[in-house]
């Protein structure tokens, strides 16, 4: 963030957003589902909130936050400063071009799991149907589908799941309960492809930040930059590619 006259920059304000809001709601849910396991008895339902509805407009939580700490930052500024102009770049990112550079067309259209019933037989067929850590050696029938990173923070995406025997998938587990082994890559798996969570909450959250930023200064100006303009600003200026830089060229 950036807040400047036409003739130098009063504030810089470098903003780190917490990362654990996924992780925290599926801790609750588990602690939730454990106490229901707990009980000895039957309960009738109190509330009929066994079919959940979601509202129009609804985000989740962890946009919702990205979206609340993007407000909140600007009244924190607001309180400082006469602010009378608001610029927001807004970017867009294409997440299949920056997996296949060349696509277009219909190729948009036939993603990778086209054709599959499912995540786990798309993995499998990925793999070639083959442990990606003994690969084979073990001589087990049985594979089964392994998050890479945990599904709290990692989620059931391809990019997550890799194939692993059985025997293999327990000797993990084992290892890790046993403080033998510290994560994949002392077991010796691939690392996880590169996910584009940041890129697809960019895409969710940039319209419904704007919107609600117009709504919150309904009598200052509100609009919106692009990505492209902002690239060209800070190469006429010479300044090196950091976050502040960006923001100083579009203030």
């Amino acid at each position: 963030m950036s807040a400047s006259t036409k003739e130098k920059e009063l504030l810089v304000w470098d903003v780190q957003n917490r990362t654990d809001i996924t992780e925290l709601i599926s801790t609750r849910r588990e602690a939730r589902k454990a106490r229901r396991n707990r009980k000895t008895r039957y309960r009738a339902p109190r509330f009929n909130n066994r079919v959940r509805t979601k509202h129009k407009g609804w985000l989740a939580p962890s946009v919702e936050y990205k979206i609340g700490t993007h407000l909140h930052c600007i009244e924190e500024v607001q309180k400082l400063l006469p602010v009378t102009r608001i610029v927001l770049e807004t970017a867009s990112f294409d997440t299949q071009k920056l997996k296949n550079p060349d696509i277009s067309g219909t190729e948009y259209q036939n993603g990778d799991q086209k054709g599959f019933w499912n995540v786990r037989e798309y993995v499998l067929f990925r793999d070639n149907h083959e442990c990606q850590h003994c690969h084979s050696k073990k001589k087990d029938p049985i594979l089964n589908v392994h998050h890479i990173e945990s599904r709290k923070t990692g989620g059931d995406s391809p990019s997550n799941l890799i194939t692993l025997c059985e025997t293999g998938h327990h000797e993990y587990h084992d290892k890790i309960k046993s403080g033998q082994t510290k994560g994949p890559e002392d077991f010796k798996l691939p690392k996880r492809t590169q996910p584009y969570r940041d890129a697809a909450f960019m895409g969710i959250m940039r319209w419904t930040l704007l919107e609600r930023l117009k709504q919150a200064n309904p009598d200052l100006e509100v609009v919106n930059t692009y990505g492209y303009l902002t690239k060209n600003k800070r190469i006429e200026l010479g300044l090196v590619k950091e976050h502040y830089n960006d923001a100083y060229c579009i203030a």
